[in-house]
């Protein structure tokens, strides 16, 4: 939130009837009291019309809010049923935060021939190239991709693992949304919002657990092809964050917006 943006809301000026979107906090975690700008960005907040887009991110905040989705490109990750899965994936920047390292480590206790692919960039790939060889963990790094790419890796997949250790939190990865709509199993960190965006189907485990990822990467690869069921057990919250329908979110909360002036 932009405080040049904010300042005549907090004084008054405009009346006009507003939604504010948050999607992520305002402020980065800290030990310190909020500063003067935090406590100027709380209160630009309208009190009646402030969403957010993970639940985990509306505890940070003074005010009522309400969940505001964001949406997945549909059109790009969806299930090709019958479709042959192998191996894990992980989709993400090569950064200390995303816990990929941890990810190795939990599966060099794998079954040897565990194969793990991995889509991104970023200024750690030499060491974890090297930590995978270390470990004797098959690793293939194919650099970032568009969209598309990552919509047909995640179809090839059994499992997306989502290893991520970040500080401040996950908000809200889409990541998982994408890796759900395209019929991976997803094994997740229980950062921030990032239990939210797995849903409620999936096996989450401690930031930094090395056993307990390994036992969830294990058990989830054992479980093999998602059933009908399970898919139909997903499917709600899916739904939820399909464009459609969050368009359908974005109008109905105009609308409210206006009945409060």
């Amino acid at each position: 939130m932009s405080l040049a943006l904010a300042w005549p809301l907090v004084v008054g000026i405009v009346r006009t009837p507003r939604i504010t979107v948050l999607h992520a906090p305002l402020r980065a975690a800290s030990r310190n009291s909020p500063r003067l700008r935090d406590r100027i960005k709380a209160a630009a907040l309208p009190r009646r019309s402030t969403y957010v887009v993970s639940r985990w991110l509306g505890d940070q905040l003074p005010v009522p809010v309400r969940f505001m989705p964001n949406p997945y490109d549909d059109s790009l990750f969806y299930p090709v049923p019958g479709r042959r899965r192998s191996g894990l994936l992980f989709v993400g920047r090569l950064v200390g935060a995303k816990g990929l390292d941890i990810a190795v480590d939990a599966i060099s206790t794998l079954r040897p021939d565990t194969r793990l692919t991995v889509i991104g960039a970023g200024p750690e790939e030499g060491i974890l190239s090297a930590l995978a060889e270390t470990r004797g963990v098959r690793v293939d790094f194919l650099g970032a991709m568009g969209p598309a790419q990552i919509a047909s890796e995640m179809r090839a997949h059994e499992v997306l693992v989502i290893p991520s250790s970040a500080s401040p939190p996950e908000v809200y990865p889409l990541v998982a949304i994408e890796g759900l709509a395209s019929g991976c199993r997803v094994v997740a960190t229980n950062s921030g919002g990032l239990p939210e965006a797995v849903g409620g189907t999936e096996r989450i485990v401690e930031v930094g657990d090395v056993r307990g990822l390994s036992r969830a990467l294990e058990e989830s690869l054992a479980d093999g092809p998602l059933r009908p069921e399970e898919w139909d057990a997903r499917a709600p919250h899916i739904q939820r964050h399909a464009l459609e329908n969050v368009i359908g979110a974005y109008e109905a909360a105009i609308t409210d917006a206006m009945l409060l002036r």
